[in-house]
């Protein structure tokens, strides 16, 4: 496995376990050394920038760039961005117009911020999403100020507006809890990051390995030669990966990277 040149790591149950709101303190030291030894590191998440960089990510792994909002864009750790999936400004209005009519509050995020529009700043479905999923806060919209370069619109709601919504556009909708939903331009794709990191680099498919836990993660594995499902993931996923490795708080990372003779 010495041949290996890409890293591609997801994050939330992979890196970050929210049993203890923290990372896993072996996996951060695993991929400290997995850099030092010459292999990039890249991130592909589900997350967006705004919450990478608010939880410390940065500050605690050299990541050499970033696969955000599942395949929604890459960007290189020197925020040169290879590609970004907007949704089209008519899409846009149309949703930030439903949400107005309706008194719903959002969040648009694009590849610098995550901003909000609260309806009310005790809105029941807002605080049950962040009662739920550790976040580092959005910022207000800035007054008189147009967010351009948006690649996800998120909704705090219950399921009765869905199909409303859902006939705005031409767009990938994903109700991921209860009180929130989200729209991308495209479907969930984290194999597309993988392929433009490795472009970019220079580094082949067979260079490249990449760990994961869940559904999402399965497009990431089919894009690298070596995949590696973390123990307390998804049986789909596991099913999908090249090996199976311990639960993440247990040292799942830590012991792959050392099984395969990446790190002492």
């Amino acid at each position: 496995m010495k041949n290996i040149k890409a890293a591609f790591f997801d994050f939330d149950w992979t890196l970050f376990d929210h049993r203890i709101r923290q990372f896993t303190p072996s996996s951060i030291s695993a991929l400290n050394r997995l850099h030092q030894n010459g292999v990039l590191l890249f991130l592909d998440s589900a997350r967006n920038q705004h919450s990478l960089k608010g939880l410390g990510t940065y500050n605690l792994i050299p990541f050499d760039g970033a696969g955000l909002n599942n395949g929604g864009a890459a960007i290189t750790k020197d925020g040169k961005t290879l590609y970004q999936d907007v949704l089209n400004q008519e899409t846009l209005s149309s949703l930030i117009g439903l949400c107005e009519k309706r008194g719903l509050s959002y969040l648009l995020v694009n590849t610098k911020k995550t901003y909000r529009v609260l309806n009310s700043p005790d809105d029941p479905y807002y605080k049950a999403h962040y009662s739920v999923f550790y976040e580092y806060p959005p910022v207000d919209v800035p007054k008189n100020e147009n967010i351009e370069g948006v690649i996800c619109f998120q909704v705090f709601c219950p399921e009765s507006y869905d199909r409303e919504f859902q006939k705005l556009g031409d767009f990938h909708f994903n109700r991921f809890a209860p009180s929130t939903f989200e729209i991308t331009a495209s479907s969930f794709q984290k194999g597309k990051a993988v392929d433009a990191f490795l472009k970019e680099y220079g580094i082949k498919k067979e260079e490249a390995i990449a760990f994961g836990d869940d559904l999402n993660d399965i497009d990431m594995f089919r894009h690298v030669g070596t995949s590696v499902c973390l123990g307390n993931g998804k049986e789909e996923a596991k099913l999908a990966a090249t090996l199976i490795t311990d639960d993440m708080k247990d040292g799942g990372i830590k012991n792959a990277l050392i099984k395969l003779g990446l790190i002492d």
